[in-house]
C-alpha cells in the first residue's frame, strides 16, 4: 500500500529483480519447489518427474514470449469451516514462473511490510501472532477493547488495476498471471478485472502487499500531529486478512472501525466483517 521507498531506489530495484529472475540457480530452485509440492497438474496435465524434464524446464523459464495458460479450477473442502471453495491451479510451468518471480518480489514485500503481520512470511507463523496478541493485552495499562476485522473473500476481491499500478515487478509478467482466465468442468472462463487465485504461488505475497500499510494509516489518522502517540491504542496484529487492533476506549474503537473501512476498500472492492469486543473476551470468539 505504501511504496514511497520504492521511488527512491527506482531503477536499482528493477535491475536487481531482473538479475534474480535470470539466475539459473533461482530457476532451478523454482522448479524444485514446484516438484516438491503435492499440488496436482494444471490444464495441460504436465508434471515433471524425471531429472532431465526438471532441468529442461528450469532452463526454459523466461519472460520472453511468456503466455500464462488458464488455471484449472478444482473444488476444495475445508475441514475447519465445512465449506467448499474453488481453487485455481496453474500449470507446472506457470507455477515455476510464479515461484521464480516471488524470489524477486519477496524481499521488497519484507522491506515494506507491517511489522506485526505474520502470514506467508519467512520465519513467522500463527503462534507468533497469538503471542503478540497476548503480549498486547498484558499488564495493568493494557487496552480494554479490541477491534476484530475479517476481510470477506480477500483474494477474490483484489482489483487487478491496483496490483498493476502498485506491485513492483515486471508488469507484463504480472498481467499474464492476472489475465490467464480459468477452466472449470471443461469450460473456459475469461479473466475478470478482479481477484487472484487461491492456488497461485505468488498470491500470498500479492495479498500481503495489498493490505500492508494499514498500521501506519491507523497511527497517522489517530495521531495526526505525530505527538504523544500511544502505540498500544491502535496497535494492529494481522494474520492474512484477519485484523486485530487494540484500543483503549469504545469511542476510539469506533474510529478505528471507520478507518479500517476506508483503508481496506481503497485498493480493492473488499467487503468485511468487523466487530468490537472487550479485549479478553475476543480471544475466545469462534473462528
Amino acid at each position: 500500500m505504501l511504496f514511497s521507498v520504492l521511488s527512491f531506489i527506482g531503477n536499482v530495484l528493477i535491475e536487481l529483480q531482473k538479475r534474480i529472475v535470470r539466475l539459473n540457480e533461482a530457476k532451478l530452485l523454482a522448479v524444485r519447489h514446484v516438484c516438491d509440492s503435492s499440488s496436482g497438474p494444471g490444464v495441460d496435465r504436465i508434471i515433471w518427474t524425471k531429472p532431465e524434464e526438471k532441468m529442461k524446464a528450469a532452463l526454459s523459464l523466461t519472460s520472453r514470449g511468456f503466455k500464462a495458460k488458464p488455471l484449472r479450477d478444482i473444488i476444495v473442502h475445508s475441514k475447519s469451516t465445512g465449506k467448499d471453495r474453488r481453487m485455481g491451479l496453474p500449470t507446472y510451468y506457470d507455477r515455476a514462473m510464479q515461484v521464480l518471480y516471488s524470489y524477486s518480489l519477496a524481499p521488497v514485500a519484507e522491506a515494506t511490510a507491517d511489522r506485526k503481520s505474520f502470514s506467508a512470511r519467512a520465519g513467522r507463523n500463527i503462534q507468533d501472532a497469538g503471542a503478540y496478541i497476548l503480549d498486547a493485552l498484558k499488564g495493568e495499562n493494557a487496552p480494554g477493547f479490541a477491534v476484530v476485522a475479517d476481510v470477506t473473500a480477500c483474494y477474490a476481491s483484489i482489483l487487478h488495476s491496483w496490483l498493476i499500478e502498485h506491485i513492483p515487478m515486471d508488469k507484463k509478467v504480472l498481467r499474464e498471471f492476472l489475465n490467464c482466465g480459468h477452466v472449470f468442468a471443461g469450460e473456459l472462463f475469461p479473466a475478470d478485472d478482479i481477484g487472484i487465485s487461491l492456488g497461485g504461488n505468488l498470491s500470498p505475497i500479492l495479498g500481503n502487499l495489498t493490505l500492508d500499510g494499514i498500521q501506519k494509516y491507523l497511527y497517522d489518522h489517530l495521531y495526526p500531529d505525530k505527538t504523544n502517540i500511544d502505540y498500544a491504542n491502535g496497535n494492529m496484529i494481522r494474520w492474512a486478512d484477519d485484523i486485530f487492533v487494540t484500543v483503549r476506549t469504545q469511542k476510539c474503537g469506533e474510529k478505528v472501525l471507520a478507518l479500517l473501512s476506508f483503508a481496506i476498500k481503497s485498493p480493492s472492492s473488499f467487503a468485511y466483517r468487523r466487530t468490537m469486543h472487550n479485549a479478553w473476551e475476543c480471544l475466545s470468539l469462534p473462528k
